[in-house]
């Protein structure tokens, strides 16, 4: 509304100057007020100032363009770097929250008796074919897949990105072991990446089959 107003305003001020122009001219030359330069003279004045007045009206067009696009770039920029920030700090989360678990899992490692805290025994993990070592190795790795897939929206699309050295580290039986009696039931993990690893053991000659050959 700003730019159309001023346009009325530029335009008012321009018929009244051209008005005034032509009017100042008869008076201070009155020869020239009653011979044909005259009309002349009074049709450049005038045209002149439409001209002034058209040059104007482009030229806040342009301006009042050029301050959108200023303004829209100046939103994207700040709506960038507000996600960007949120990035880091997701980043930062887990990483944190990484290196965090991975020194809690060396602590088992050297007081398995802490497995308890976690409804775990020894003797389960023995039950598995494992010892406590191979078996904190085996949850790191696990933990890892499912940080790396923390972003991803459903199981369907976990699964069309698993790659070959994580299908053939699931496909291990003691890992399927590993993964049914112990880490499932008694570790969190992010929802869909459970389904994810549900869905590949109970299918998981299709998904070999499907990603044989392809590297992770």
């Amino acid at each position: 509304m700003k730019p159309i107003l001023t346009l009325f305003l530029l335009f008012f001020t321009n018929i009244v100057i051209a008005q005034h122009d032509t009017s100042s001219v008869k008076i201070l030359n009155p020869i020239l007020s009653t011979s044909e330069e005259s009309t002349t003279f009074q049709k450049i004045t005038t045209a002149f100032t439409w001209l002034v007045g058209v040059g104007s009206l482009i030229t806040l067009i342009f301006l009042n363009r050029n301050l959108r696009i200023a303004k829209e770039q100046l939103i994207a920029q700040q709506n960038s770097a507000k996600e960007n920030l949120e990035n880091q700090k997701t980043i930062l989360k887990l990483s944190t929250n990484t290196n965090i678990i991975n020194g809690l899992h060396l602590m088992l490692m050297e007081n398995p008796s802490f497995l308890k805290f976690h409804d775990t025994t020894e003797e389960d993990i023995k039950d598995c074919g494992l010892e406590v070592k191979q078996f904190v190795y085996i949850l790191n790795s696990i933990l890892a897949s499912e940080f790396y897939y923390d972003s991803f929206s459903s199981a369907d699309s976990i699964l069309e990105d698993l790659g070959h050295y994580r299908m053939k580290f699931l496909d291990r039986p003691e890992v399927e072991k590993a993964w049914n009696k112990i880490i499932r039931k008694h570790w969190t993990m992010a929802p869909f990446f459970v389904q994810a690893v549900d869905k590949f053991y109970s299918n998981r000659e299709a998904y070999i089959h499907k990603d044989q050959g392809t590297a992770i």
